[in-house]
């Protein structure tokens, strides 16, 4: 993760993977951390340069649709509360807290393109470290 140009941030179905692929298919390093309640991010994220790391913010209610899509009928009874809206606005709380903690740079997901995401992380990310030609 310390090796890595870029460090994606965020909760389960916020972006971070066909963000990361995107970015890695540019040229660039990509780490993908996901955040959620019940676990600590590894301790190396603390070691990374914050102009490198990205937050993957969305909103309680666009996730709370995405979750809702991506668990069938058998699986809400054994996940449904991951699809909650309580436990998300609890994970989005804790992400945005450590997000805070970190100094990273947040960027909002809600109802865009992978590539609209990924150009405003280039753009971030190339201000602070400039490709030489």
């Amino acid at each position: 993760m310390t090796k890595a140009d870029i460090v994606l941030l965020g909760v389960s179905r916020s972006s971070k993977t066909p963000t990361s692929v995107y970015l890695s298919q540019e040229g660039y390093k990509v780490a993908n951390i996901p955040l959620d309640p019940s676990t600590t991010p590894p301790k190396e994220i603390y070691d990374v340069e914050p102009s490198r790391l990205f937050g993957l913010m969305i909103s309680p209610e666009v996730l709370y649709g995405i979750r809702q899509r991506r668990l069938n009928s058998a699986e809400k009874a054994v996940a449904g509360e991951y699809a909650s809206i309580e436990f998300i606005e609890r994970d989005l709380e804790k992400s945005r807290k450590l997000m805070r903690q970190l100094g990273c740079i947040v960027i909002h997901t809600d109802n865009r393109a992978v590539e609209e995401t990924a150009q405003e992380i280039l753009r971030y990310y190339e201000m602070a470290h400039p490709r030489s030609m």
